[in-house]
């Protein structure tokens, strides 16, 4: 399958990255460090319109980006979507606003958006996608539309926002009892004040304007617990956003697709997802 590797921000300086996954097919491949944010962008043989920005977990720590990225990636190419497989830089004790990873996020979205007639891309079906801190960053995009970049930056004037969201696992909170606090801390520090706690709960933020989500989590989940999903879709439901919840009793964390990739207990939840975007016309 055709696919090409794509720097976010051609004027910043090309540096190595930390576990490189270049020529690796490990699901354990797991990037440390960033040296330069991509998008690797495959091409399935028969595009039907669609594209998804991919967002592996990690924990803000990380890029999962095997198990959660191009290995999803091929399987979204295999439905006729254009999937985008997100390199984004660590915060590794850079402390910003936005968050580095969130600036990479939009500017995934941003390159979908900008190679939509090259790409014979639907600029109506561009979503984006994430697993566990990923579902964060997806969420956080999705919640948090980037607004169009700045003249003479690459992709100026064009808004980053995301049609649709797929979360697996996904971190939704910061606050206390049910938040991943290693996600926190590595995205805002150890002592983050309370208002960026808040800004960064996704559960805090939906509106009638959020797009549509589907959501997959297991109750047994060890890390980020089920309440994460459980709490943004009774925030979706409230707002009226169409949204959807894939609940199984087992699973645990970091089951990539799941059941369909041969992982034991997980859910078999492609087929959910596929019949989700079928019938919203993404498929």
């Amino acid at each position: 399958m055709k696919y090409i590797e794509i720097p976010l921000f051609p004027t910043l300086p090309q540096a190595p990255d930390a576990g490189d996954e270049e020529g690796s097919l490990s699901p354990s491949t797991f990037i440390h460090s960033v040296g330069t944010p991509t998008v690797t962008v495959y091409f399935p043989p028969c595009p039907n319109g669609t594209s998804v920005v991919v967002c592996p977990g990690g924990g803000y720590a990380g890029v999962s980006i095997t198990w959660e990225g191009h290995t999803i990636a091929r399987w979204l190419a295999n439905w006729g979507i254009t999937p985008l497989v997100l390199k984004y830089r660590l915060p590794e004790g850079r402390i910003t606003e936005p968050p580095l990873p969130l600036l990479d996020a939009w500017q995934a979205l941003r390159v979908a958006r900008s190679n939509s007639a090259a790409w014979k891309l639907d600029p109506s079906k561009i979503g984006i996608m994430g697993f566990s801190a990923g579902g964060h960053l997806a969420l956080t995009a999705a919640l948090h539309p980037g607004k169009a970049g700045p003249a003479g930056q690459p992709y100026a004037g064009v808004e980053a926002r995301a049609c649709f969201q797929i979360l697996a696992y996904p971190v939704v909170t910061f606050l206390p009892p049910y938040a991943h606090k290693g996600s926190c801390n590595n995205l805002l520090g150890t002592n983050p004040p309370e208002d960026q706690v808040r800004r960064y709960s996704g559960e805090l933020h939906v509106t009638a304007d959020t797009p549509p989500a589907f959501l997959v989590h297991a109750d047994d989940d060890p890390g980020v617990p089920v309440q994460n999903s459980l709490m943004l879709l009774k925030a979706l439901q409230k707002a009226g956003v169409d949204a959807e919840l894939l609940r199984h009793p087992t699973g645990g964390h970091g089951f990539s697709l799941g059941f369909s990739l041969g992982v034991p207990h997980a859910p078999d939840w492609l087929p959910h997802l596929h019949h989700w975007m079928q019938k919203r016309r993404w498929l």
